[in-house]
């Protein structure tokens, strides 16, 4: 664990390779195997389960609680917790995600924020989504949706500016834009 450190400070490292090849970046925590691993310059980061932010190299600001969650991250003031969250985020910054695959897919945009198991999970590069439930936004591709709600806007693929509030709202909606339910 922090085998390569060089000038870093406040650096906790457990497991095996965690933190591995971490040589200046400063206030980290890494528990677990591979947590961090791969982190070199990035800075005030906390990773928490095996290979948890393992591809983050210069990412600063944060934090991934769980199995693979931000594995793949490289961009500054994203949250995950729970197992592959966030696995594929590149450069989609200020991303929240907490659940199961909650966002799992999300690459390349920021400001989404999922909370429930599989919330937001086939998001890839969309902006400024909220999905709260099981499965709400689940299919989602497009930017500006609000749902809350097992279900709600489930089946949403391409359809933005929506807002579905309750069980099940809207959740066969496809394409339809600008839509309120409650």
């Amino acid at each position: 664990a922090g085998c390569k450190n060089t000038t870093a400070s406040n650096v906790v490292a457990v497991g095996n390779e965690a933190l591995r090849c971490n040589t200046t970046g400063v206030r980290n925590v890494a528990i677990g195997s591979y947590a961090g691993c791969c982190n070199c310059t990035g800075a005030d980061n906390v990773y928490m389960g095996y290979a948890a932010g393992l591809y983050n190299c210069t990412t600063n600001n944060s934090v991934g609680i769980g199995f693979y969650a931000l594995m793949k991250n490289q961009c500054a003031g994203s949250v995950a917790v729970g197992a592959y969250g966030l696995i594929c985020n590149t450069t989609g910054a200020y991303n929240t995600a907490v659940g199961y695959a909650s966002q799992n897919y999300t690459t390349t945009n920021g400001g989404n924020t999922s909370l429930g198991y599989q919330a937001l999970s086939t998001l890839e590069s969309s902006a400024a989504n909220t999905a709260i439930g099981r499965g709400a936004l689940a299919v989602n591709t497009a930017s500006n949706n609000t749902a809350v709600g097992r279900g709600a806007l489930e089946a949403n693929t391409s359809a933005a500016n929506n807002t579905a509030v309750g069980k099940s709202a809207l959740t066969a909606n496809t394409t339809g834009t600008r839509n309120t339910s409650v």
